[in-house]
């Protein structure tokens, strides 16, 4: 049997409460995101080619914004784009998340 462990935990956000990210003048819904990179989605056409590398930033609920830089990896089966970071988000914020997450849409 495949291993299926992740090497980050990675937060999935509730359609709702979704942050925005920005990348190359376009805004993007995160779907889910980790220290290890994001995946966000938004019209495919703006999506950047697999393999770009990329700027963004993050636009949190509580106003603060993350700049992220890393490449392209691909596109999904369900319309959504993966980025890997190469300048990612700290640990301490993508738990800031969860909790908040947690404590306001009791998952």
């Amino acid at each position: 049997m495949a291993d299926q462990r992740r090497r980050h935990f990675r937060l999935e956000y509730p359609l709702p409460v979704r942050p925005l990210v920005e990348i190359d003048g376009n805004e993007f819904s995160v779907v889910d995101v980790s220290e290890g990179g994001l995946r966000f989605q938004g019209p495919a056409r703006m999506y950047p080619e697999p393999g770009a590398c990329v700027v963004g930033t993050i636009e949190f609920s509580d106003g603060e914004q993350v700049e992220v830089a890393g490449t392209i990896l691909r596109s999904t089966s369900n319309g959504s784009c993966i980025l890997e970071f190469t300048k990612g988000l700290a640990a301490a914020r993508i738990m800031d998340e969860q909790r908040r997450v947690i404590r306001n849409y009791r998952l």
